[in-house]
C-alpha cells in the first residue's frame, strides 16, 4: 500500500549520499537573521546555518557532509515549512532556536535513521534518504 511508505524501514533507513528534512532542524547556534534585507547578511546566516547542520552530523558520530544546503521551505511533497512547527523548546523564557530544512550529501552512503539538531529526541532533524534518482 502506498499509502503506508511512511511506515517501511526503507523510507526512513535505506543507503543513501543523499539526505533532506522531513521535520525541520533546530540549529544548535543561531546563524542570524536568514531574513534579513542584506544579501551578505543573508548568505552569511545562510552559511552558518550550514556549518552548523554540517556540525551536527559529526557531533552524532556521522561522517562530515560534502556539502549542507539550507533550504527556505518544506523539502518533501506535502512538508510543512519550518515556521509552521512550534517553537522549540516551548518552555517559557528558554530561547527559541531557529529552525530550518535542509538537504545534505555525504561522500559515500550512508544507513539511516539521520536525526540532526537539538530537538532531534522531540520529533525535529528527521531525515529522509533521498532515492538515487532524485539525488543530484
Amino acid at each position: 500500500d502506498p499509502g503506508l511508505a511512511a511506515l517501511r524501514e526503507a523510507t526512513w533507513c535505506a543507503a543513501a549520499t543523499e539526505w533532506m528534512s522531513v521535520t525541520p532542524v533546530a540549529l544548535d547556534r543561531n546563524p542570524g537573521n536568514l531574513r534579513h534585507a542584506d544579501p551578505v547578511k543573508r548568505e552569511a546566516a545562510f552559511r552558518a546555518a550550514a556549518e552548523s547542520i554540517a556540525t551536527a552530523c559529526v557531533n552524532v558520530g556521522l561522517p562530515q557532509p560534502e556539502a549542507v544546503t539550507v533550504l527556505p521551505s518544506g523539502t518533501w511533497s506535502g512538508g510543512a515549512k519550518a515556521a509552521h512547527f512550534p517553537a522549540y523548546p516551548q518552555e517559557p523564557g528558554k530561547l527559541q532556536r531557529v529552525k530550518v530544512h535542509a538537504r545534505i550529501r555525504f561522500a559515500r552512503a550512508l544507513k539511516g535513521p539521520v536525526l540532526l539538531g537539538a530537538g532531534r529526541f522531540q520529533g525535529l532533524g528527521l531525515f529522509r534518504p533521498v532515492p538515487q534518482e532524485d539525488a543530484s
